[in-house]
């Protein structure tokens, strides 16, 4: 699930740091007299194929009580929460594409962008033609996985800067079959997913918010969330860009396509932006039991391992400070190597 969801754990032990190395190393052949391996390491993208064979083939229910139980043991912040439930959803639906349109299915295929967003949250108002006037309408999107988009050293982290996106790293990835989880702090855009159309690449920009209080301002995000120099900065990507915004933390169930032109100034014509807008979590085209179990790690609550973590309920929120990005509360470090008492 790490693997295809982009999952983010702290390491428990120190024997983590010592067998992190070679995690992914995979046996292809063996020697006649079985006593040497050729091993290979193989890309994201052929180990996330075969992670979302292993969930398919476990079942999504199994899959997703096994992460309740490790969410229940720790603590994560509302908003981290909200992304790594809309991780799920993306992939779930495109699995679901992928299967209607593709009799054998590797997940390394690409499906119809109007047949992804249909299988995301249903029937949209407008859609194909909205698709077809940006000329979008026979693009195809694909990928079995996320990638962290990180910054590019601490420094430029310390500096207030962030990576972004450039032409090419979007190209590269459609082909690589991934999606970007653009870097904590990144301003408006949490998600990008690339596709192809006819004029070249675009990019689905999405922005997930769980933990909010008031509601969907019209003009003010959905310019900003559209505009490509968000995610692009300075590297004059001139594709395509459809927009997803997200809410979690409202409820109700509400899926609508809306259409905004910007003012045009001196320097700039006006620009329309479109983006499709989702509300609650049940707006989602995914199974009944996924839903339940996604709706519970939205709102789980830590498993209280002592007084510190026991004290968070709804009325004293877990402050924005002292959230813990990773799913373990407690890391730890042994004196000495726990390998060397091992008899193999």
């Amino acid at each position: 699930m790490a693997c295809a969801f982009a999952v983010e754990v702290s390491p428990r032990i120190a024997e983590v740091e010592s067998l992190i190395a070679s995690h992914m190393a995979s046996a292809i052949g063996a020697s006649l007299d079985r006593t040497d391996l050729l091993c290979t390491y193989p890309s994201d993208t052929i180990l996330a194929s075969g992670a979302l064979m292993g969930i398919i083939d476990i079942g999504w229910e199994d899959c997703l009580d096994t992460m309740l139980n490790l969410f229940s043991r720790g603590v994560i912040e509302a908003g981290e929460r909200g992304e790594l439930v809309n991780r799920i959803i993306f992939l779930e639906a495109y699995i679901r594409a992928t299967k209607a349109k593709h009799s054998t299915v590797m997940y390394l295929e690409k499906v119809p962008l109007s047949l992804f967003l249909k299988d995301l949250c249903g029937e949209i108002p407008n859609l194909d033609e909205t698709l077809a006037e940006m000329e979008i309408n026979e693009a195809e999107v694909g990928f079995n996985h996320w990638t962290s988009l990180l910054a590019t050293n601490q420094d430029h982290v310390q500096e207030g800067g962030q990576r972004v996106l450039s032409k090419e790293l979007i190209q590269e990835a459609y082909h690589r079959h991934t999606a970007f989880k653009m870097s904590l702090g990144f301003p408006v855009v949490d998600h990008v997913i690339p596709f192809k159309c006819s004029t070249g690449y675009g990019i689905i920009t999405i922005q997930d918010k769980n933990a909010k209080s008031k509601s969907f301002s019209q003009h003010e995000e959905l310019v900003s969330l559209t505009n490509s120099k968000y995610v692009c900065g300075d590297n004059n990507f001139d594709g395509k860009t459809l927009g997803i915004y997200i809410d979690l933390g409202i409820d109700g169930e509400k899926v609508e396509l809306i259409k905004q032109k910007t003012r045009a100034t001196r320097q700039h014509g006006s620009i329309s932006s479109n983006i499709i807008y989702i509300q609650g979590i049940k707006s989602f085209k995914c199974e009944e039991e996924i839903s339940k179990r996604l709706s519970k790690l939205l709102f789980t609550r830590p498993w209280p391992l002592d007084t510190r973590w026991s004290m968070f309920d709804d009325k004293t929120p877990l402050d924005r400070n002292d959230a813990i990005k990773s799913f373990f509360p407690l890391v730890f470090k042994e004196e000495s190597s726990l390998v060397k008492k091992w008899q193999l």
